[in-house]
């Protein structure tokens, strides 16, 4: 904040950041929506990460990055991947990125009728649809499949549903990730 205006400023030097970091680990939280901010930040924070090097006297220096908000400032294409990945940039989310290697069969079925990779949305389409079948075919209905199957998981998505106080039922999982080796 501009101590003048308190208006919000994006950035930070490299002071403000390493009075704070200490020899070891450190993990710090960055919660921003400004992608110029993110690319700062990460940034600086890349720079502190040291080895430790006993003849120069100086101590290992490990960062982590985490977010509770991962959004579109941190895949923006002012912040570096390689920040992040040597960051080991750790959020959670709803789905997770399918590795094409895992010789899934959805995946190969979708790719040899349409021609491309599926998105997104197909992949969930999917794997709700497959809950929901499942849920089906193994319970007398939906509410008594929640008790007997509690999680499952599929291709990029898992479900745990949860009771709702007043009515109806969520999903309540997330996956954490992190960005290692990019």
């Amino acid at each position: 904040k501009n101590k003048k205006t308190g208006d919000d400023e994006f950035f930070v030097t490299k002071e403000d950041i390493e009075t704070n970091i200490k020899p070891g680990n450190n993990i710090v939280f960055l919660e921003t929506k400004n992608a110029g901010f993110a690319s700062n930040v990460t940034s600086i924070l890349a720079s502190l990460i040291q080895e430790e090097n006993k003849e120069e006297e100086k101590e290992k220096i490990d960062i982590i990055l985490v977010t509770t908000n991962n959004n579109s400032a941190f895949e923006d294409n002012e912040v570096s991947n390689e920040h992040l990945s040597k960051l080991q940039f750790h959020f959670a989310t709803t789905s997770k990125t399918y590795n094409e290697s895992d010789n899934n069969s959805f995946v190969k079925k979708y790719k040899s009728i349409y021609n491309i990779t599926p998105d997104k949305s197909a992949v969930k389409g999917f794997d709700l649809t497959m809950d929901v079948v499942l849920r089906l075919v193994s319970s007398e209905d939906l509410y008594a499949s929640v008790n007997k199957a509690p999680l499952t998981e599929y291709v990029e998505n898992k479900f745990a549903y949860k009771k709702k106080l007043f009515g109806g039922y969520y999903n309540d999982t997330v996956y954490l990730v992190k960005y290692d080796d990019l």
